[in-house]
């Protein structure tokens, strides 16, 4: 500090104070939803119809289903989102679906063993099942969880005895504290907000950070995100292990409505910004500021939109091997 005041004048630290305030306010502006376009479906569909090989990476909760107790996790329209994915996959050799989510395998496998083929992200990056596969990839060391885990149990149980009705839930690579049940909406969400600053402050040097949301308190692991999956899917694609020869898609679509998929969102507009992908589309499910190119809104979720147009691009693919069916029978 005494080499800073010693060759800068008062006059460069008030210009530069300027400069970063203005920057940070234009980041700002540029993630509030009001700056954020909708999601255009027209030009989303030309786009589909002109690709070759397609991949979406779509979140759960929130996303395609609602907000539900973990140990009672249901689709919100289950028959009508599984039909939709199985038509996405089944109909159309091109597309690429996976599922991500803060969930477990086992409860993912539960909730989607009627899709065919469909590739599952589990406990947000920690797991992968690559489409077309059944085995699961892990990408976290179990036996080091332990450590850091026996650490955040205990302020994590300093707080659960503070807020009524609250419990903690442990995963494989995560611990999560939940809060939908208390009595005291408010205290509770005060304690959560405490508990999360705690566990960032106390725990930063083991990699780990918390995350609140709506209702939870979610503690994961620094370096594996939904982001690090999907490097490692695209990767996959690249190298062809699923017998496709290996190629980069020419379309890729991001869906998702919370701060765990913000990660995901930068990735996919890396690769727009980058060239690497032809097609990107990254949209954000619901009322927030977010980095997504576009938002996708409907009531306070948006999910019964990302069903519509997922609908619309079956429909789509659906549209598509009806002509070259009938062309195939004439000849």
């Amino acid at each position: 500090m005494r080499n800073v005041v010693e060759h800068h004048t008062g006059e460069h630290w008030a210009t530069t104070l300027v400069e970063r305030l203005a920057k940070v306010h234009e980041e700002h502006y540029s993630r509030d939803t009001m700056s954020i376009p909708r999601l255009s479906t027209t030009k989303l569909l030309e786009q589909y119809k002109a690709s070759k090989k397609r991949v979406f990476l779509l979140d759960y909760e929130g996303t395609l289903a609602s907000f539900s107790n973990p140990n009672n996790v249901h689709l919100s329209s289950p028959q009508r989102v599984l039909d939709t994915l199985n038509t996405l996959l089944s109909h159309d050799s091109r597309n690429i679906v996976y599922v991500m989510s803060n969930q477990s395998p086992e409860v993912l496998e539960r909730l989607f063993e009627r899709v065919a083929n469909i590739g599952l992200i589990a406990e947000n990056g920690c797991f992968v099942r690559e489409y077309g596969f059944d085995e699961w990839t892990p990408f976290a060391d179990i036996s080091k969880m332990a450590k850091w885990k026996d650490s955040v149990k205990g302020i994590l149980k300093y707080y659960e005895e503070r807020v009524e009705g609250s419990y903690i839930e442990e995963r494989h690579c995560s611990l999560v504290l939940h809060y939908e049940n208390a009595d005291d909406k408010e205290g509770a969400s005060r304690q959560a907000g405490d508990c999360a600053n705690h566990i960032n402050d106390a725990c930063e040097s083991q990699r780990v950070h918390a995350v609140p949301s709506e209702k939870t308190v979610l503690i994961e692991q620094v370096d594996l995100s939904k982001g690090s999956a999907a490097e490692h899917i695209f990767k996959e694609l690249e190298h062809g292990k699923n017998g496709d020869g290996g190629s980069k898609p020419d379309f890729l679509m991001v869906a998702g409505d919370d701060r765990e998929d913000e990660v995901i969102f930068r990735w996919a507009n890396g690769l727009a910004k980058e060239n690497q992908v032809q097609n990107v589309t990254t949209v954000s499910v619901g009322k927030r500021n977010t980095e997504a190119m576009a938002t996708l809104t409907q009531g306070t979720t948006g999910i019964h939109s990302i069903n519509q147009l997922l609908q619309r691009l079956t429909d789509s693919s659906l549209g598509l091997l009806s002509v070259l069916q009938k062309l195939i029978n004439k000849r």
